[in-house]
């Protein structure tokens, strides 16, 4: 569904009840195949969708673009090689 566009995302819904979080369902996602990329995407998807009002998801797929730029350019201070596209 996601290679076909799809806009998935990444939810743990009832962490009481499921016994999850995001750390762990990230993991999964890594285990089937997801990319760090992918994640970044589902993340972008999931902000897009919410319930808040258009400036508040403004301001949340910023801080992930931010997020994103911050830690490519750590890698890349420390010779670690980064996908240009993340």
């Amino acid at each position: 569904l996601f290679n076909k566009g799809g806009r998935v995302t990444v939810n743990t819904d009832n962490m009481t009840v499921l016994n999850t979080n995001l750390e762990f369902e990230y993991e999964m996602c890594r285990k089937m195949g997801f990319t760090d990329e992918d994640i970044v995407k589902m993340n972008n998807y999931a902000i897009q969708a919410c319930f808040a009002d258009e400036e508040t998801k403004k301001s949340r797929l910023a801080i992930v673009d931010a997020t994103c730029t911050v830690i490519k350019s750590a890698l890349y201070l420390l010779g670690i090689e980064v996908v240009e596209s993340m």
